[in-house]
């Protein structure tokens, strides 16, 4: 597994080794577009609840994510990645620092992978996700990340995680 990255991407046809989180917005709740930490943890409990569709409405119209060499900018996307992830392991995410306003989100956090069940190569190039692996079935890794969410109009336009 890597744990480090090299070069961070200008645009979705290269890709880095890099890990990321879906974005979020403050705007759900009509707060305006400063996302402070209780907003943050508002997101974070339904993405740790795999509520996709709940999480999908934190996105801008327009977004992208960027991590371990892939791009996701649609929300069939996201939801076709994160159904794919959460069914081989269990993710959990824990933020140790936080800084928010109303352009950007930035954090250190731990994500702790728990393994559900093995996952072949070959089934995760059959998806589209090849560069993906997981923990063995009932091991749990913690990865150190830093996650960086770019706002327009309140919400989460770009989201990038570098592993640490």
């Amino acid at each position: 597994m890597v744990l480090a990255i090299l070069a961070l991407p200008d645009d979705c046809k290269t890709g880095g080794r890099l890990l990321i989180l879906p974005p979020l917005s403050d705007l759900q709740s009509g707060r305006g577009g400063h996302v402070d930490r209780q907003t943050y943890d508002s997101y974070l409990r339904l993405f740790n609840a795999r509520d996709y569709d709940g999480v999908l409405t934190w996105f801008a119209p327009q977004f992208e994510i960027r991590f371990g060499g892939y791009c996701l900018t649609t929300r069939d996307q996201v939801k076709d990645f994160y159904r794919f992830l959460h069914s081989y392991m269990r993710e959990e995410i824990f933020v140790d620092r936080f800084v928010g306003d109303e352009h950007t989100v930035a954090m250190e956090a731990r994500v702790h992978l728990t393994g559900l069940k093995p996952l072949a190569p070959e089934t995760a190039k059959a998806a589209g996700f090849e560069r993906l692996m997981t923990p063995p079935a009932g091991e749990t890794i913690v990865i150190p990340q830093f996650i960086h969410y770019h706002l327009e109009g309140g919400k989460f336009a770009r989201a990038l995680c570098v592993i640490a």
